[in-house]
């Protein structure tokens, strides 16, 4: 994020790029730097909070059922661990995600035309902010046509906003499939499609599914035990029939998408616009006979979660890595005679050193040797990188990229 909000631009990389404007716009209050960054990242992981609460009374839950939904998030290890590390756009993707539901029962509920309308605003920033939030997209408005909820008129004219807003990025993207689609390669689609992929992928799935799932699993079982399928005492809603039918549609899309497209390696937290509702559907389940004894265990077992992977995990790991941490680098003395030189751009081996120097040089520009940005960036007058001893000419990748990106040579 440090390189990217140099320039505004419809797409970053493989990057969409709702969540890189919303960071040039803190930046503009904080200045670049660590507190814009944490600013902005822990404000959406309030916000993701904040609205899984405001879903679940819509739903009809109480207090104590709202609580386990929201609270519920935290036994997700791509939100309690992942999310608090290093992920951005997929925070936003999952605020997003639960705020684009809202929006939808919300419409849902009221009938108005201008509540479609905000549903479909909601729905062109998500479709902004990462690319599976499709599968949830696509979820949502197979409920609507499954069920017959709402003014099937009203999501058209979502649908319609949506589209109309998303016009100018996928312009955009259709001319700069290169940039778009640099990071396949992790998904191992080399091969393509077929019988070997599919039985690839559905290994990687199921991995996948068992990390992401394997501690909200256990701990609904210690908490809820039989409330979990027992017979419901309650009928079930329209809207939590829009929830479930969503949820649902949204993880057979995106099991559609895996085996159409090849894919044989599927990351856990790319199935987050599904599993984030999870504990929120179990909280629908077991709230009508839920007790304060059952809700107290499940929410002290969500704050020894915190515990761990909060506070005691963090300072293990700092304690035990052999190599110092890379915000104990020398950015600040690298970048004092930058600052004398005052060149306008520098050069940089990676994301991280040309990230670190800009947070302690701001006013200098940073041209990454792997381009990922499609904007004209000032020509460097200075090659960055590192290394573990003195080397007094920068590695041949290094000067080959300087070479192709700018046409000269390195003197």
């Amino acid at each position: 994020q440090m390189i990217a909000t140099q320039v505004w631009s419809w797409g970053y990389g493989p990057q969409l790029p709702l969540y890189t404007w919303l960071q040039i716009l803190v930046f503009e209050v904080t200045g670049p730097g660590k507190l814009g960054l944490a600013l902005l990242k822990h404000s959406l992981l309030l916000a993701l909070y904040l609205g899984m609460w405001v879903l679940a009374r819509r739903l009809g839950l109480g207090p104590w059922g709202a609580a386990i939904a929201m609270a519920g998030m935290l036994a997700l290890p791509t939100l309690i661990w992942s999310a608090q590390r290093d992920l951005t756009h997929t925070a936003l993707m999952a605020t997003l995600c639960v705020w684009a539901m809202v929006a939808a029962i919300h419409a849902i509920q009221s009938g108005r035309m201008l509540s479609y309308l905000g549903f479909g605003m909601v729905l062109a920033a998500g479709m902004l902010s990462k690319w599976n939030f499709a599968f949830l997209a696509l979820g949502m408005f197979g409920a609507a046509l499954l069920l017959r909820q709402g003014r099937l008129t009203g999501f058209a004219v979502s649908l319609i906003v949506t589209l109309t807003l998303l016009s100018a990025p996928a312009i955009w993207a259709i001319n700069n499939p290169n940039i778009v689609l640099s990071s396949t390669h992790r998904f191992a689609i080399d091969a393509g499609p077929g019988g070997a992929a599919a039985g690839a992928a559905l290994l990687s799935l199921g991995e996948g599914v068992v990390t992401e799932l394997l501690i909200l699993t256990l701990l609904c079982l210690w908490a809820f035990g039989r409330l979990l399928w027992s017979a419901r005492s309650m009928p079930i809603q329209p809207t939590e029939r829009f929830l479930v039918f969503s949820v649902g549609l949204a993880a057979a899309a995106s099991l559609v998408g895996v085996f159409a497209s090849g894919t044989q390696e599927v990351n856990p937290r790319w199935l987050l616009p599904i599993t984030l509702f999870l504990p929120l559907l179990v909280a629908l389940r077991v709230e009508p006979r839920l007790t304060q004894r059952r809700g107290t265990r499940f929410l002290s077992g969500i704050a020894g979660l915190a515990v761990v992977f909060g506070i005691a995990a963090p300072q293990a790991i700092l304690w035990a890595s052999p190599e110092p941490p890379s915000r104990l680098m020398p950015y600040a003395e690298a970048a004092a005679p930058l600052r004398a030189r005052a060149p306008e751009a520098v050069f940089v081996a990676n994301h991280i050193v040309g990230g670190s120097l800009r947070a302690v040089a701001p006013d200098v520009g940073v041209v990454p040797s792997h381009m990922f940005i499609d904007a004209d960036l000032p020509i460097p007058e200075v090659v960055v990188w590192t290394a573990t001893e003195p080397q007094p000419t920068p590695p041949e990748d290094l000067s080959n990229a300087f070479t192709a990106q700018t046409g000269n040579r390195i003197d």
